[in-house]
């Protein structure tokens, strides 16, 4: 996982935090959307560039 994405990732939790500790549902599902969104992207940039560095060595 990048090391950008672990920020982000941590921001989500405190979001969810606060939005569960206010009663804000709407922020905790929006806030779980986005991590999913994330960890997706993130995912799919390291399977992009496992293949072009493969494609590279070969």
């Amino acid at each position: 996982m990048a090391y950008t994405t672990v920020p982000y990732l941590a921001s989500n939790v405190l979001w969810v935090a606060w939005g569960l500790h206010a009663g804000a549902q709407a922020l905790v599902v929006l806030q779980l959307a986005l991590a999913a969104v994330n960890v997706r992207g993130e995912r799919k940039n390291e399977r992009v560039e496992a293949r072009q560095h493969g494609e590279s060595r070969g």
